[in-house]
């Protein structure tokens, strides 16, 4: 900043042809009323700046905050996240002390929850609209018509998946839907889905996988036909023999899976 005397120091001898005497400054000369703070060129780094007599420059020093200055900003950005709706930690990556993954996993789903709403508007307001114009366009303009044995209101209703919600233990969370499934409270197409994933694909993914792992004789320790969930040899079970339709290109007729 630019300091500057509130009044002149002295008067001149009134040789200069003013009787009453001139104000005149530190430095003796005339002492103007104007504030050159005005007139001063743009500071600037590396910027030669000329001080009109009787000023001085001081530099500014602004203070230390010491240790206050990252809770301050830890607080505001907490703020700004609880008013969005969005986990701290995920937007700005920055664990604060004491937290856990169970606090991190109550905060992900309390997120995704709210990720669901806004894909259940997304897919009202815009997907289904989309997507329901698309098909009419297509029909209407004799490009496309549906398959035998269906019709147009089929391919109307449409299911749309998104991301899956992240999974912050996975061995923990895998072993929950696998009790889940064993006690009937889930379907294992509902986890599937749950994890982004569709079920009928899966399944044709599960099967072209085991005729895969049978043709080379490779037994694999995730194979529940071999091996049970501690490693242990499994009884073979002629009951839960089944046969798989023909692929059409080996000229196996039965195309025999053991399971």
């Amino acid at each position: 900043d630019v300091s500057s005397p509130s009044a002149p120091v002295g008067v001149s001898d009134g040789t200069d042809g003013n009787p009453e005497g001139t104000p005149l400054d530190a430095a003796g000369n005339v002492w103007k009323p104007e504030d050159p703070v005005h007139l001063m060129p743009e500071l600037a780094p590396g910027a030669y700046v000329p001080v009109a007599p009787g000023y001085k420059v001081n530099a500014a020093l602004p203070k230390e905050v010491g240790q206050t200055y990252d809770v301050f900003v830890r607080r505001q950005l907490q703020r700004i996240c609880a008013t969005v709706g969005a986990p701290y930690e995920l937007v700005t990556g920055d664990t604060p002390p004491g937290a856990n993954e169970r606090m991190m996993r109550i905060r992900i789903m309390d997120f995704f929850a709210q990720v669901l709403i806004w894909r259940r508007v997304m897919i009202r307001q815009f997907c289904n609209p989309a997507w329901r114009a698309f098909v009419l366009a297509a029909y209407a303009s004799g490009k496309w018509t549906p398959k035998a044995g269906t019709t147009l209101q089929d391919y109307l209703r449409v299911e749309w998946r998104g991301a899956p919600m992240p999974i912050v233990n996975p061995f923990q969370e895998n072993q929950a839907d696998t009790l889940a499934i064993r006690s009937g409270y889930k379907t294992w197409s509902e986890v599937v889905r749950d994890r982004g994933g569709d079920p009928d694909l899966v399944l044709a993914e599960r099967v072209a996988e085991l005729k895969k792992i049978k043709s080379l004789g490779i037994v694999m320790d995730s194979d529940p036909r071999y091996t049970t969930r501690s490693g242990g040899s499994q009884a073979r079970n002629s009951e839960f023999d089944f046969v798989l339709p023909n692929d059409g290109g080996d000229g196996d007729p039965d195309e025999n899976i053991d399971l």
